[in-house]
């Protein structure tokens, strides 16, 4: 039982770090690009360069969730469950919000940006099995030290 609520702790941990992680690395990259190159022009669907920079981030940041919930976990649980959480958290990302969505503004705010942005379909597929996959390479590298 100890050891469960270890790994339980480790993961939570693990997603905390990504949390962190990535939100000053995303909100650095929206202060670096902008609205008008993270978007299409006039719509929240999000850019091709905002994609290519945002995976390569978001990867980064699950290979640091790994790396966390693998050094604070007893046994390999710990990053499992990290891997369990993300796959959760995109699945309920990706239930549709119906939402009446305006066209955007040209000023629009960070905040603006995360609470409408609209990611294509196989991002929305892709980026938890990199996630995982990032998750996997952390521990790995952990266990490895």
């Amino acid at each position: 039982m100890k050891a469960g609520l270890k790994n339980l702790g480790a993961a939570i941990a693990g997603y905390v770090a990504m949390f962190a992680a990535a939100f000053v690395l995303f909100a650095g990259a929206w202060f670096v690009l902008g609205a008008d190159r993270a978007f299409e022009p006039g719509q929240w669907d999000v850019s091709t360069l905002w994609i290519v920079v945002t995976t390569i981030l978001g990867f980064g940041v699950a290979i640091l969730g790994g790396h966390t919930a693998s050094a604070l976990s007893v046994n390999r649980l710990g990053p499992i469950l990290l891997a369990l959480l993300i796959v959760l958290v995109a699945v309920g990302q990706a239930i549709p919000d119906d939402a009446v969505m305006v066209g955007r503004q040209v000023n629009a705010t960070m905040f603006e940006a995360m609470a409408n942005a609209r990611m294509p379909a196989w991002l929305m597929v892709l980026n938890p099995i990199l996630g995982v996959l990032g998750v996997a390479i952390g521990a790995h590298l952990e266990e490895q030290n």
